[in-house]
């Protein structure tokens, strides 16, 4: 998972670009921000991302577990140097997506069937 971090970081010029000028077909940009609370880290997606200010801005699009007063839909910003992953789909496609990529690997091939029905996205695991 830390390759698929450092990925994603060494990468975020791509989700930069396409967010700043989107295409048809492109949809769902979002980020993905560790959360720090206590000493407790939990991995948190951000929807309806935009980028100014050179920072990410977007609403939390998980229900937080682990960090306390944390809840869907708050607003936070995260710096493009903190990021644990960005993912945005085209045309169908995942694009990034790092840490996705990760868990679908392990995923049996009819569960990795299933996620990709249920998101309506394609998922290249190589």
């Amino acid at each position: 998972m830390h390759r698929a971090v450092l990925k994603a970081r060494g990468n975020v010029g791509v989700f930069i670009a396409a967010l700043k000028n989107r295409t048809n077909g492109q949809h769902d940009f979002e980020v993905k921000k560790p959360c720090v609370k206590d000493g407790v880290v939990e991995h948190i997606w951000l929807s309806n991302v935009q980028f100014s200010g050179n920072r990410f801005h977007g609403l939390v699009d998980n229900h937080p577990k682990k960090i306390k007063g944390l809840k869907f839909g708050d607003r936070l910003s995260v710096n493009p140097n903190e990021i644990s992953d960005w993912a945005f789909v085209d045309n169908g496609m995942l694009v990034g997506g790092y840490t996705i990529r990760v868990l679908a690997r392990n995923l049996s091939p009819e569960q990795r069937k299933d996620f990709e029905n249920e998101t309506h996205v394609r998922i290249d695991t190589r």
